[in-house]
């Protein structure tokens, strides 16, 4: 008989109940708890009180209680803490020798997510970012290229936009000055009182290009091997006040130089509740010598565009995210039976990539992509539990 996973939910500081949820619907999938480290601010302990009641499980706030849960040996931990805690609960459940299903990012900068990279590898335990790649629509598009299509590949190009927030009644533009530390990645209401991004997290702002950017950068990194070298990027609060008080970019552009691949360049970011009329657009234009596609995974089924007093929009039918698509590609993976979309090692090269488009941000050059062999060996493979190319 199939082995059933024992999954530990790890927060519900942002977007765990999504996760669990589809968990909870996987036949080889079962909740045994939810953890989260002690002293954590109201709104994050009320969020995973609610999270456990609604699934039926302890919690326990005590981070050594993810080896075992009642008795109940833990195999998977889904990590979904706030980024700026991301990283090192990851890190603490690798060394404890689970596998991790990893919300993205998966750390806060470049350093912590090779020190995650180099615990899972370690520690030889399995683990998955995730990302969109595993959407119909994606692997659709990844088959025709592969299968030559169009040819050989020339040109990609990306718009990954999110609808959440009220873009309306901004004032001027504001493009943020983005030196130094990256320290801060997400900023909640005070109060708790409101959900202005219907996020259900209340995290009223988030840097978007590790946000949303995440999702075109993943794909963009399945659908071409080469590695990145050079990345110029442009970035501001160009559509959401909250964005503009905390100096933190909405919007972004990126064009990336990879190593003897194709130009690929991307738009991304929260645009505002109204710009779409589904949940957002997630175009991706691939251009070759002998032809071209054109796939949009946020369009939903039937359009119509109202009038900005009604306040309603459309929602796609369906999950274009591949969420479900995603969860049954991670237990054929810890079965090992499959690659993995994106493990916890390949993700090393999208954060390398998006740390220099901050530089080049603050710069208003291109910058260079470090990459060490190490790293570099990784990009291309996939990590060293099979996430192939």
């Amino acid at each position: 008989m199939p082995k059933t996973y024992n999954v530990a939910l790890l927060s519900n500081a942002m977007h765990q109940e999504r996760f669990a949820q589809a968990f909870a619907s996987h036949p080889r999938l079962r909740l045994v708890g939810l953890v989260d480290e002690p002293d954590q601010e109201p709104y994050v302990v009320s969020r995973n009180r609610d999270l456990a009641k609604e699934h039926g499980l302890p919690y326990v706030e005590a981070l050594d209680a993810l080896d075992s849960i009642d008795g109940q040996a833990v195999d998977v931990v889904s990590v979904c803490g706030q980024i700026e805690r991301r990283g090192r609960m990851a890190i603490h459940a690798a060394r404890l020798g689970k596998h991790l299903w990893l919300d993205k990012p998966p750390a806060a900068s470049v350093a912590e997510a090779d020190e995650l990279a180099a615990a899972t590898t370690a520690a030889g335990v399995k683990s998955l970012v995730f990302n969109h790649v595993a959407a119909p629509w994606g692997v659709a598009l990844r088959t025709a290229i592969e299968r030559g299509e169009i040819g050989t590949l020339r040109a990609l190009h990306l718009d990954f936009h999110f609808i959440k927030g009220d873009a309306f009644g901004l004032a001027d533009r504001r493009v943020p000055a983005v030196t130094g530390p990256r320290e801060v990645w997400t900023f909640r209401d005070p109060e708790c009182a409101t959900d202005a991004t219907e996020s259900g997290h209340n995290v009223i702002a988030k840097r978007e290009l590790s946000e949303e950017g995440w999702y075109a950068l993943a794909l963009a990194w399945r659908l071409c091997p080469q590695r990145v070298k050079r990345v110029y990027a442009t970035g501001g609060a160009y559509f959401l006040q909250h964005h503009r008080d905390f100096d933190v970019e909405d919007f972004s552009t990126l064009v990336m130089t990879l190593e003897d691949g194709p130009s690929v360049t991307i738009s991304t970011g929260r645009t505002g509740t109204r710009t779409h009329p589904g949940g957002g657009r997630m175009l991706v234009r691939a251009v070759g010598d002998k032809g071209t596609i054109l796939v949009d995974g946020g369009q939903p089924p039937v359009v119509s565009y109202l009038s900005v007093a009604s306040g309603q929009r459309n929602r796609p039918t369906g999950d274009s995210t591949g969420l479900g698509e995603l969860v049954d590609s991670f237990v054929s993976y810890l079965d090992g039976d499959a690659p993995a979309p994106m493990t916890a090692e390949a993700s090393c090269a999208v954060m390398r990539t998006v740390d220099a488009a901050y530089t080049s941000f603050t710069t208003g050059d291109a910058v260079d992509v470090s990459d060490s062999s190490r790293s570099s060996e990784l990009h291309r493979s996939g990590g060293p539990h099979g996430a192939a190319r």
